[in-house]
């Protein structure tokens, strides 16, 4: 559109940060035997300890934290092993978002490989909603199900995890948004808790599900490897819930950034084919502006179950399959989006003076 609101842009300006000089450039870039440029970026990012520089640019997976440090993790773990030793029915409940849909897979593919009687749950966007409904419970008691671990949601899921229990299904949740009135649940794993003492705050949902996967694997000190294989799927989660890349998330996202080029995952590696990145080096740019947005198309337009499916089987052609459906949505949420910035931009054309308005809000029908 010739002469639109978007012609208008200003252009930016970049601001360097003020960077202490002398011994202490000299020292950090002596120390770790960096480019003068990455001593100065660290030193501005305020990572002047030698040793956390080292771990800051060299992440490994022996500098996680303890999961058991997390508040209850104890008791989600005894739930959780006592339904795998007595062959319960256990549900996953997830998020629509590329964050549940990550963690369910997290979550879903540790606890069959331990021979878990596990399925799970992504509820409708439209139908039914963000969080735990009745509806999602309905649907587990008739599977069966008498224990649901809840992924990137549940901390405001009072009342239904009442209904669950009321209902013989013990409730475990798994969430990283802030809480208030906590749920009375078996057990609630949350690091911004009041209570929970847990260093790292700014863990998503799938980092959670992991850890959960990893606290259960290490209370009968199991095998971590098909823990760690679901990396490529945490790094995914992780950069679309655009936390920031500090501490865990910085060590998980990168370890799973080195899996994912050559994931054993069908699901995902279904999806980088079809975008042309099998086998590439690939960054958070990649997750977060190619592969989340073909998730999230799913979740938005109809249910993020399929998602999850794709992501969990062992069946390439099956993987395949919904990855090319994963596509086709993606293309066609991409021509509503464009459709309504059309629409928006006429109404701001018409009806909006750019040179007086700081704020706009645009509805229609």
């Amino acid at each position: 559109m010739a002469g639109s609101v978007l012609d208008r842009r200003v252009e930016p300006r970049w601001v360097f940060a003020e960077h202490p000089g002398g011994d202490v450039l000299a020292q950090t870039k002596a120390a770790l035997d960096i480019p003068t440029v990455m001593a100065k970026i660290l030193i501005n990012r305020g990572i002047v300890d030698v040793t956390k520089a080292q771990h800051f640019l060299e992440p490994t997976l022996e500098n996680l934290l303890d999961p058991f440090l997390l508040r209850d993790m104890d008791l989600a773990v005894d739930r959780v092993w006592e339904g795998i030793d007595a062959g319960e029915k256990i549900m996953v409940h997830g998020d629509y978002d590329v964050d549940g849909v990550t963690g369910t897979s997290v979550l879903v593919r540790a606890l069959a490989a331990l021979g878990a009687d596990v399925t799970f749950y992504i509820p409708h966007r439209v139908e039914q909603g963000y969080g735990i409904s009745h509806q999602g419970i309905d649907r587990g008691v008739a599977l069966g199900v008498t224990l649901l671990i809840s992924v990137d949601c549940g901390i405001t899921a009072v009342d239904e995890v009442v209904y669950a229990q009321e209902l013989g299904m013990d409730v475990v949740i798994t969430d990283h948004h802030q809480p208030s009135e906590l749920p009375k649940a078996v057990a609630v794993i949350n690091p911004k808790r009041d209570d929970c003492s847990y260093p790292f705050k700014e863990l998503p949902g799938v980092a959670l599900a992991f850890k959960l996967a990893e606290a259960v694997y290490r209370r009968r000190n199991k095998d971590l490897s098909p823990v760690y294989e679901n990396l490529d799927l945490v790094a995914l989660g992780c950069a679309a819930d655009i936390v920031p890349l500090v501490g865990e998330n910085r060590i998980l996202v990168m370890h799973g950034l080195n899996r994912l080029k050559n994931t054993r995952n069908q699901g995902l590696k279904s999806l980088l084919k079809n975008v042309g990145l099998w086998g590439r080096e690939l960054g958070t740019s990649q997750l977060i502006f190619v592969l989340a947005p073909r998730i999230n198309a799913l979740g938005r337009l109809d249910s993020a179950m399929g998602a999850v499916t794709m992501l969990t089987t062992e069946d390439e052609v099956d993987a395949h399959q919904i990855a090319q459906m994963l596509e086709a949505q993606n293309l066609k949420r991409r021509e509503i989006d464009g459709r309504m910035l059309s629409e928006a931009l006429s109404m701001v054309e018409s009806q909006v003076d750019v040179t007086r308005d700081c704020a706009v809000v645009l509805s229609s029908a």
